[in-house]
């Protein structure tokens, strides 16, 4: 389990700077200019280009991925969120573009949930042609990082943890803001909240089982290794 093996590998027509694997396909953008976005068919060991589209046809530099169901929803370092029809993954279709400036971003049901530099937005985007704005609750500047789970939404800023309930998406509610390394990826599982910190290269395992009372269970310490970016986990892992 310490020892991965590579199992396949593709060439790509620019560099790949963002992953979201969804399915048996992986959707491969690069940050800025015109590389794009590229799907590839991953269900075999010899991935297959499906289609690439340019960030100019989609109308926005590309900043993040994010796929749910049908639809992929890029974020854009120019100020705007695209949304995307993938049902056919060989011809993507662009169907709205939201005007904001995203940091992060997750999409659970009917809901869009970002974080600007300021706010949570809420977005209804039950009509991906016409998506409209639910609510925005003030966060302390500079936050970043962002995950969603259940009735909960865990927004990472300069030094806070910030849980908000976000049972009725038209009023979210702060229940707890607790201090915690800058986070800069936010990993919900079960009763733990994963925070990785980009500028204290340090992983942060906080017990949220009580949304009100976040605990910092312990802290990894990643140096004198590269400093931690992004977060996933899988299981035990």
């Amino acid at each position: 389990r310490f020892n991965p093996v590579l199992v396949g590998s593709v060439t790509m027509s620019f560099a790949g700077h963002i992953l979201y694997v969804s399915g048996r396909y992986a959707y491969v953008g690069s940050v800025g200019g015109s590389g794009g976005m590229e799907i590839f068919d991953i269900s075999t060991s010899s991935p297959a280009l499906v289609s690439s589209i340019s960030s100019g046809l989609l109308g926005c530099a590309i900043g993040g991925i994010h796929v749910s169901g049908r639809y992929a929803y890029i974020t854009s370092q120019a100020g705007s969120v695209c949304v995307i029809d993938i049902s056919n993954p060989s011809n993507p279709v662009k169907m709205s573009s939201i005007s904001v400036t995203a940091l992060s971003l997750k999409v659970i049901g009917r809901y869009l949930y970002t974080t600007t530099s300021t706010a949570l937005q809420i977005y209804d985007v039950s009509n991906s042609s016409n998506p409209v704005l639910v609510s925005a609750s003030s966060l302390n500047t500079g936050a970043a990082a962002l995950d969603v789970l259940g009735r909960y939404a865990y927004v990472g800023s300069p030094g806070t943890l910030q849980i908000f309930d976000i049972s009725n998406p038209s009023s979210p509610s702060q229940v707890a803001s607790s201090s915690v390394n800058t986070p800069n990826s936010l990993v919900v599982s079960g009763r733990y909240l994963y925070s990785a910190a980009t500028s204290a290269n340090t992983l942060q395992v906080i017990d949220i089982s009580n949304p009100a009372n976040p605990m910092i269970m312990s802290t990894f310490s990643n140096a004198p290794y590269d400093i931690l970016r992004k977060i996933f986990v899988s299981g035990r892992y």
